[in-house]
């Protein structure tokens, strides 16, 4: 099949790509990073096509002859969508307007073969925000409740994508993502920064008393349910992760045992939004319904990781 990954030159778009191309889809990029340096697409680079563009100009003529959209672009830093949160929204939602709205004129333009590619969206555990514990593990039925910049921009950018699958007939799956981490990772997310931080040998440092939890899942995990989902093929909604909860400061806790550190854990005010942020989320019905099972457990992904940023120091 014929692919089209908007924002595939980033973290998870460099796990992604080397997995499209080794089923045999033929995948074709389109980034703001100019091709020069998407360096971390590495030995993949050569071997898909790369167009220079920002999701915001993408029209029907670029995605037309292609079988999926999966959209990747974002912004993804949440201290910067709660300082710019009209940037974030700028990206997050009015990206996610281009592409629906590119869908729309491709279905009604005959001119371009009519055949309307299927939407992968790749959305967060954010958009959930406070759940009472008695709703955990959460589902995906649970009402959303963002409570930052970053969370209200991927929620709005999933109801607009309801919207033109219930008006016009679009097909699109969101995928519901967990913490992520693993090689190439962006440096300035919590699971990166604790193991600079004990790979240093300097203090381990968290937010708050490392009550907030999260599912944290191994990039690999995520490849996955991409791939499932493609073979599903039908409209839906997903969690995907590593089906388990740990807090902030297990997390410390633990690669600071894996890399065998002498930091400690100290502590330091709650960033805005999070105190109380509790977000185990269930993939159940991922299980039943698209054959989703982690390929990665916990571990397994944080020696990975830690490894990778061993050879890269």
């Amino acid at each position: 099949m014929r692919v089209l990954v908007i924002g595939g030159a980033g973290f998870l778009g460099s796990h992604l790509i080397p997995a499209l191309l080794h089923e045999g889809h033929l995948v074709t990029v389109l980034e703001v990073i100019p091709p020069d340096d998407a360096t971390r697409l590495g030995e993949a680079l050569p071997k898909i096509q790369y167009r220079w563009k920002n999701i915001l100009d993408i029209a029907a003529s670029d995605i037309a002859g292609f079988d999926w959209i999966i959209n990747l672009a974002a912004l993804t830093d949440v201290p910067l969508a709660i300082s710019s949160p009209k940037w974030c929204w700028e990206q997050n939602t009015n990206g996610i307007i281009a592409v629906l709205e590119a869908l729309r004129s491709l279905a009604a333009d005959t001119s371009l073969g009519g055949r309307v590619p299927g939407l992968i969206y790749t959305s967060t555990e954010s958009v959930y925000g406070l759940v009472p514990k008695e709703k955990h593990p959460i589902t995906e039925e649970i009402a959303l409740n963002p409570v930052n910049a970053y969370g209200v921009s991927k929620a709005a950018a999933e109801m607009l994508i309801r919207a033109y699958v219930n008006q016009f007939g679009i097909r699109a799956l969101v995928l519901r993502l967990t913490s992520m981490f693993g090689e190439r990772c962006r440096p300035k997310q919590v699971i990166p920064i604790f193991i600079t931080q004990a790979l240093a040998g300097v203090d381990i440092t968290i937010e708050g008393e490392g009550s907030q939890s999260r599912d944290f899942s191994y990039v690999g995990n995520t490849v996955h349910g991409i791939l499932l989902g493609m073979k599903h093929g039908q409209s839906g909604v997903w969690n995907v992760g590593c089906g388990s909860e740990h807090t902030i400061l297990e997390m410390a806790k633990r690669i600071i045992e894996l890399t065998n550190s002498r930091s400690v854990v100290k502590f330091k005010p709650w960033r805005a939004g999070e105190k109380g942020v509790q977000l185990p989320l269930s993939i159940e019905k991922a299980r039943r319904e698209l054959g989703y099972e982690p390929p990665f457990n916990l571990e397994e992904g944080l020696v990975r990781t830690i490894n990778w940023f061993k050879e890269e120091g």
